[in-house]
């Protein structure tokens, strides 16, 4: 009974690891996206200020 516990609390552990991995996969790629956008409206900002002055 007692290995039956430990079992459950490993693969407890294991859910837990799994879906923070799979959180921190998604927070990346999000934010990758974040960043570029930001790095094309950067673009397009000093382009405006090129032509204006």
């Amino acid at each position: 009974m007692q290995e039956l516990n430990k079992v459950g609390i490993d693969l407890l552990f294991c859910f837990i690891i799994g879906f923070l991995i799979i959180q921190a996969s998604n927070s990346a790629q999000q934010n990758e996206d974040l960043s570029n956008i930001i790095n094309i409206e950067s673009a397009r900002i000093s382009e405006a200020n090129l032509i204006s002055n």
